[in-house]
This record gives structure tokens, C-alpha cells and sequence, in this order.
């Protein structure tokens, strides 16, 4: 059993434990110091730490040394070697002044030092490099109001670029781009009277949500403009259709034949007639608005006061407009009365064949 417990102490990194009894009552949070002095010297605490004091105790490999004290390199040293240039660094003037050679010796692999001289060396060091930190502090510290106002710059530039595509794309007097707009404005003006990391955040945020809601009209529009093509274009289609239908109309024998159908053209061209007009109309609202826009924008402007007086009145005028389900009703409805005015033909072109 005393051999296989020495064999587990010899592979482990054993420590040892000295206990000091603080007081002769064991009460706690009570503390005999010449009791505990007597304790420490009886114990060879203080003596083992003399020894050590005399001594080297604080060992550090010449690579460690070379890498945290790289301020002690000496100018256009080119040592390969890291205990030669361990040995030039320690001869450096502010090191050679404080820390004597007798307080350190150069090993085969380590530098040997005696116990307040690592102290010394970190005291040196900051001594040293604080200079510089300062100078880089207040580097920072300019740096980051150029780094603010960057990053307002962008943000303002941001801001107008949302502003032209809106203007350009004609949705600058949609309700919601004006206020979303309006409040990116409110922000950038509260970040440019103060600016700070606190106040430019939600100016970004701001200006981002303007660049999507911009984003989202535009394509909306472009939507409802790609719609209106292929509406225009089937009230087209139908318009030929009913042209058609009316020389039909003037070839038939029959004036009451000719009557009746021509009577169904006409309601159907009625019908296309109010759909055409109804999307001319919802087109000449937006170009209403772009212009009032453009027209606050030139030399020769509106007043404001008439400018934001049009795009009220744009926005009154589109207020009521119906959906895109609605308009394909009417139109479907009306492009129903076409096929009826064409069967009807069909009929009496047949019976008057007969």
C-alpha cells in the first residue's frame, strides 16, 4: 500500500496544505497575529521564504520574456536567437538603471529573476508605452466623431436617395412614404443637433425602414400600372370587337335586326367606355400628384402651401377608387355584354342566311 500511494504522488503535481490556527479560543472572524507570526516562523514558512527571496524565484522562458517585453527590443536588433536578445534587452537604458545584473541571471532556457524584478520590468513597461496610449486615445476619441458624422453623412445621403426614387417613381404623394419620410427627416435632424451613437441608431433605423417603404410603393405601382396595361389592353381588344360588330350591324337587311344590335354595341361600348375612363382616371391622379411634386421642386415652383393642397386633393381623388377585384368585375362585365353583342350577332347573321 506505501509503494503504490508514493507511485500515485510521484505521477501527480502534489501540494501541500499548512494549516494556521488563527486564534487559541477557535472563534471565528477572530485573528491572533503574533500567534499566527510564531505559527508561520516554528513552521520554516519564513525562512523557506527568505530563501526563496535570496534566491531566484520567478522563471520565465526567453521566448515568453521576448514576446511581452518586445518595448525593451533594442533599434535594428536582428537576434535570432531569444536569449541573446533577451540579454540586449535587459540592457536597455530604463532597465538597466532599476533593475541591477546581480538581481537576475540568463539560464540555459529560462531567464532567472529575483522576486520584485518582473514588478519592475511591468513598471517600466507602462511606464514606456502610456505615452503612446494616450496619443492613441485621443486619436480614438477624434476618430469617433469622424466616424459620427460618416455616419450621419450616410445616412443623409441614404435619405435622399429614398426621397429621388420616390419622386421619380411618382410615389411621393403616397400617404405612407410621405410620413415615413417625414419621420426619417425628424431623426436625422435630432442625430445632426447631437450626435451620438444613441441618437444616429434610430436615424438608421428610420432610414432603412423609408428605403422599404419606398421600395414596397414602387413596386405597388409598378403592379398596378402593369395591371392597367393589360385592362387597357383587353378594352382595346373589345373595342374592335364591337367596331366589327357595328359593320355587321350595317349589313343587315333587317332595320330592327340592325337596331337591336346596334343597340347592344353601344351598351357595350358604354360599359368599356366607364372602365377605360375609370383607370384614366386613377392614371391621371398619379401624375397629378408627380407633378404638383416636381412643379415644388423647380425655380418656377408652386408655393408649398398649393403644393401640399394638390396632393391632398390627390390623395382625396384616389380615396375612392375601387379595388383591383372590383375593376376586373366591371370589366368582365363588360366584356360580357361584347360576347353577348357578338352571339347576338351570330343569330341574326344566321337568320338572315335562312
Amino acid at each position: 500500500q506505501l509503494a503504490s500511494l508514493t507511485g500515485t504522488l510521484r505521477e501527480s503535481s502534489t501540494r501541500f496544505v499548512r494549516c494556521i490556527k488563527t486564534n487559541s479560543e477557535k472563534l471565528p472572524q477572530k485573528l491572533d497575529k503574533p500567534a499566527v507570526l510564531g505559527q508561520l516562523v516554528c513552521s520554516g514558512v519564513m525562512a523557506a521564504l527568505e530563501v526563496r527571496r535570496a534566491g531566484f524565484p520567478t522563471r520565465v522562458l526567453y521566448r515568453e520574456f521576448v514576446r511581452e517585453f518586445r518595448a525593451f527590443t533594442p533599434r535594428g536588433a536582428a537576434v535570432a536567437d531569444p536569449k541573446a536578445l533577451c540579454a540586449a534587452m535587459m540592457q536597455h537604458p530604463h532597465v538597466r538603471e532599476r533593475v541591477p545584473t546581480a538581481s537576475y541571471r540568463l539560464g540555459v532556457s529560462k531567464l532567472f529573476m529575483q522576486s520584485e524584478v518582473l514588478y519592475t520590468l511591468q513598471s517600466i513597461r507602462n511606464a514606456m508605452l502610456y505615452p503612446f496610449v494616450r496619443r492613441l486615445q485621443r486619436w480614438w476619441i477624434k476618430l469617433q466623431g469622424s466616424i459620427l458624422q460618416r455616419k450621419l453623412k450616410r445616412c443623409g445621403a441614404d435619405l435622399e436617395a429614398a426621397r429621388a426614387e420616390a419622386s421619380i417613381k411618382g410615389v411621393a404623394a403616397v400617404a405612407a412614404v410621405r410620413d415615413v419620410l417625414a419621420d426619417a427627416e425628424t431623426a436625422r435632424a435630432a442625430a445632426a443637433a447631437a450626435p451620438s451613437a444613441e441618437a444616429i441608431a434610430p436615424l438608421r433605423a428610420a432610414v432603412a425602414k423609408a428605403g422599404k417603404v419606398v421600395a414596397a410603393a414602387v413596386a405597388k405601382k409598378e403592379e398596378a400600372y402593369r395591371i392597367r396595361a393589360e385592362f387597357l389592353a383587353e378594352i382595346d381588344d373589345a373595342y374592335s370587337r364591337c367596331k366589327a360588330l357595328r359593320a355587321v350591324a350595317n349589313g343587315l337587311y333587317a332595320p330592327r335586326d340592325a337596331e337591336g344590335l346596334g343597340k347592344a354595341c353601344g351598351g357595350a361600348e358604354a360599359q368599356l367606355g366607364a372602365c377605360r375612363a375609370e383607370l384614366l382616371t386613377v392614371a391621371s391622379a398619379w401624375d397629378q400628384g408627380v407633378l404638383a411634386l416636381s412643379g415644388s421642386q423647380g425655380p418656377h415652383s408652386l408655393r408649398r402651401a398649393g403644393t401640399m393642397a394638390s396632393m391632398r386633393n390627390v390623395a382625396a381623388a384616389t380615396q375612392h377608387v375601387d379595388t383591383h377585384e372590383a375593376r376586373r368585375a366591371r370589366l368582365d362585365a363588360a366584356l360580357g355584354a361584347v360576347r353577348e353583342a357578338e352571339a347576338l350577332s351570330a343569330r341574326l347573321l344566321e337568320k338572315q342566311r335562312l
